[in-house]
């Protein structure tokens, strides 16, 4: 466990520090994104120790993480048609995870049932306006990291929630960081 506080806190720095390099500060868009990374950052150091509150916590900065990565998106501007086509999309996924999460969240720590609709309202907005935003720019990358982000996120619902074990983080994690360094990436072209 003592490893894990040096080197995930280090892998989380390296996509800051990418963005950082690529320019991120020198656009709206890319401050954007750069705030997102920063709070995901935080969110991983959060998600370190195993207690509730410490979670509760790195919910609330990946939710605020999601936010600005929202911001940057509408940003960016929106094709109308693909984001309401996203926006059914994403509340068909929610309404589908919903069911299947619910449940164990309730039977789990009914406390955390607010905390996690809220969740996930604000990635399913965050992809919705991903959605647009790459339509309107015909870049299919935008879109690519935060559908990656969202998918990396059941690995970690299904661990807290669902089914503990480390098959999660064997494809979660890759997922995620492979997002947030696509997520990072789009600041070089915008």
């Amino acid at each position: 466990m003592r490893f894990v506080w040096i080197w995930k806190p280090l892998a989380s720095a390296a996509f800051v520090a990418f963005a950082w390099k690529l320019g991120a500060l020198e656009t709206r868009y890319g401050q954007w994104i750069f705030l997102g990374l920063i709070l995901s950052w935080i969110g991983d150091v959060l998600l370190i120790p195993e207690s509730k509150k410490a979670f509760l916590g790195g919910l609330v900065s990946f939710l605020l993480a999601h936010v600005a990565y929202a911001g940057a998106f509408l940003g960016r501007g929106q094709e109308a048609s693909w984001g309401s086509l996203a926006a059914c999309v994403a509340i068909l996924g929610a309404i589908v995870v919903a069911r299947w999460l619910m449940p164990h969240v309730k039977r789990s720590d009914p406390k955390m049932i607010v905390p996690v609709v809220v969740y996930m309202v604000a990635i399913s907005v965050m992809v919705t306006l991903a959605a647009g935003a790459a339509a309107k720019a015909r870049d299919p990358v935008l879109f690519l990291g935060a559908a990656m982000f969202y998918v990396s996120d059941l690995s970690v619902a299904r661990d807290k929630f669902v089914a503990p074990g480390t098959i999660n983080r064997l494809w979660g994690l890759p997922l995620y960081y492979a997002a947030q360094f696509v997520l990072a990436w789009t600041v070089r072209f915008h």
